[in-house]
Parts: structure tokens; sequence; C-alpha cells
């Protein structure tokens, strides 16, 4: 039986402050689903960043109930909290914006890594012939789902944001995973298709902001603008 969310969260207030103001280096260890310890016994937490939204619920593989999360931080921080033990499968987040329309879609934080250990082994020894395949955005497949792969280098960065018209060009939204020593930033967008413009907004050590093309994109948009798109 699920229960209705508590307006309490589960995750520190430092570490959701870090990840509302964009300076976490590891957002996907706070957002999506992540096992929890309740009074009753084992749970789950989902969690999601969405600036702008009203209100959001969980929709659950398997299970045709909505899950309502409770509104954590109106900066945009939401989180349900559900009893009982469940797999770890990609779900899906109904979410009503301020602006007045309703969204549902895949969380992006509910996939595991898609670029392979083998692949960041092969790029540090600087042997991989076919990293074009994997750095940039491409139309992908993963854990049955559709949508777009992005993935860029970028070793001295602090974080890495994938910001585009999809997400207002927001760096909030779509903070991308670290593959640690490899300098290796990705995520996976499973709504997402081909066209969209976006850049890389990506934070230095010392706190800077920077904006920056995809080196590895196929297509670009007409000089003297800079995006790209799948």
């Amino acid at each position: 039986m699920i229960k209705k969310t508590a307006a309490a969260s589960t995750v520190p207030p430092d570490r959701r402050e870090a990840l509302l103001s964009g300076v976490t280096a590891d957002p996907f260890s706070i957002l999506g689903a992540h096992p929890i310890q309740l009074e009753e016994g084992p749970g789950v937490s989902i969690r999601a960043c969405l600036p702008g939204a009203q209100s959001v619920a969980v929709l659950l593989p398997g299970n045709p109930k909505e899950v309502r999360a409770a509104e954590i931080d109106p900066r945009g921080f939401f989180e349900a909290v559900i009893p009982g033990t469940h797999e770890f499968k990609p779900h899906r987040l109904k979410v009503e914006f301020q602006a007045g329309h309703t969204s549902t879609f895949y969380d992006s934080y509910s996939f595991s890594p898609v670029i392979s250990e083998y692949d960041l082994y092969l790029f540090n020894q600087g042997n991989h012939y076919d990293i074009y395949e994997k750095l940039g955005s491409h139309p992908w497949r993963h854990q049955e789902v559709n949508g777009v792969l992005f993935a860029v280098w970028a070793p001295s960065a602090a974080r890495v944001s994938l910001i585009g018209d999809f997400n207002q060009w927001d760096g909030r939204r779509h903070q991308m995973r670290s593959r640690g020593s490899s300098g290796v930033w990705e995520i996976f967008v499973p709504h997402l298709g081909p066209g969209l413009l976006y850049k890389y907004e990506i934070m230095t050590r010392d706190g800077t902001i920077l904006l920056k093309s995809d080196p590895f994109a196929f297509f670009m948009e007409q000089r003297p603008k800079t995006a790209a798109y799948p």
C-alpha cells in the first residue's frame, strides 16, 4: 500500500542546496530512485529537481496509481517516499508546470550509465578509435526506451549540465553524470529526439560558468550561432 509523502526530506539540506545551486558534481547520487530505511522497514525515495514545476507525481512501472511527490523546496525539489521493496526500473514523472501545462516523461535520473567501463578504459588509453560514436549526441535506445545520449569530455569541470530549448536553457534541469577519472560526463535524456538545439553549461573549479558548443556534434547551427543538435 502506497502512503502519501510527507514534507520532510530524506536528503540533508546541504546536499539539496548544492544541487539547487548547481554546484554538485554527483547529481545522480541525489536524484532518481534510492533505497532508504523507514521505521516500518525498507523503502524507496524518488527525487526530482524540476524548477518551474507546480506539482509532481511518480508513475512506477506496472503500477497504475500515481504517487504524489511532496514539494520540499519551492525552487523545484520534489520527493516521493514509498514503503516496501521495488525493482529499480526507469520510472516516469507527471509534472504540472506553473505555466499551466502538464507533461509526462521518463526521468533521466532513473537510468543507468550508457557508456561502458571498457569504452572509458580504451578512451583513457588513447585507443578508442570510434569514440565519436559515444561522445557528442546520438539518438539511442537504452533500457528499452528511446532517447538521446549526450556525452562530453571535460576533465577539469566541477559540474557539467546539458542545456537547450527543451529545458529553458536552465543548467539545474539536466546536470550530467561524472564518469570519474575518465573526465567524461554523460546523460541519457529519454524524452528527446533529433533536431533540438543544445549546448553544455560547464562550471569550472573556481565557480566560473562557461557555455560551450559540443566538439563532437555532427550537426551545428549556421554561423555565427554555435548551438548543436542531434
